[in-house]
């Protein structure tokens, strides 16, 4: 039973992880789209966005696009805010492409 709820634990604790984003530009474009390929379904899309701390909206069933933004501390005592916005463009209820566009921002 021990062994069983130290696995748990890792499961757990792997499954809470989540993968901040850059504030470079190129490696938060090639994060997102990682995260949300093209063809994803829109309502998959908008959660996995919100798992990663994006928040989104403009998202109704006829959309034809949707953009989620994203902004948070990077670590280094909240000097610096990592900022994002993510266009998603939809054709069938799924992604078609993505525009990202990120940037570090200090207060």
């Amino acid at each position: 039973m021990r062994v069983f709820a130290i696995i748990l634990l890792f499961v757990v604790s792997g499954c809470a992880h989540r993968e901040l984003l850059s504030g470079e530009q190129a490696v938060a474009a090639s994060q997102v789209q990682k995260w949300v390929p093209v063809g994803t379904p829109v309502a998959d899309a908008i959660r996995i966005m919100e798992q990663h701390g994006f928040t989104c909206m403009g998202v109704d069933h006829s959309a034809t696009s949707f953009v989620c933004d994203y902004r948070s501390s990077d670590g280094f005592g909240s000097m610096t805010a990592v900022c994002a916005k993510a266009s998603f463009q939809v054709t069938d209820a799924k992604v078609s492409g993505v525009l990202v566009n990120a940037h570090l921002e200090s207060p």
